[in-house]
């Protein structure tokens, strides 16, 4: 970017001002360290899995990852916890039912439903 080769000639200026006036030798001065520069720019520097930027960057994948695994394990329950209840079978209490009603079907007999088991249970 420009204001990093602005930072670079200043400090290649600096370094290679001369006082006596010889032009060649100030030009060949400010061609090395602008050489040097640019080299130290564009070096490679050695990245560890331990540097701080890495350490947070493995913290956010090993959470996203227990995070999901957290998740997938709520939805397994979830759906285990019902379908165990689907096959369950539901038996509703024996009722009287009073002549009284005059319903076709409540003339004082006990009745008693149950629910069948689920298909997928079968």
């Amino acid at each position: 970017p420009g204001y990093e080769i602005d930072v670079m000639l200043k400090k290649v200026y600096e370094n290679a001002s001369d006082k006596r006036g010889d032009h060649a030798a100030f030009i060949a001065k400010v061609v090395r360290g602008i050489e040097e520069e640019i080299n130290s720019y564009y070096k490679e520097k050695i990245v560890r899995w331990s540097d701080g930027a890495n350490l947070r960057l493995m913290g956010v994948f090993v959470g996203v990852l227990a995070g999901l695994a957290l998740l997938g394990f709520l939805i397994w329950r979830g759906m285990s916890r019902s379908d165990f209840k689907s096959g369950k079978e539901n038996r509703f209490p024996e009722v009287t039912v009073a002549p009284r009603l005059e319903a076709p079907f409540g003339g004082g007999l006990i009745s008693e439903k149950a629910f069948e088991t689920a298909s997928s249970q079968e």
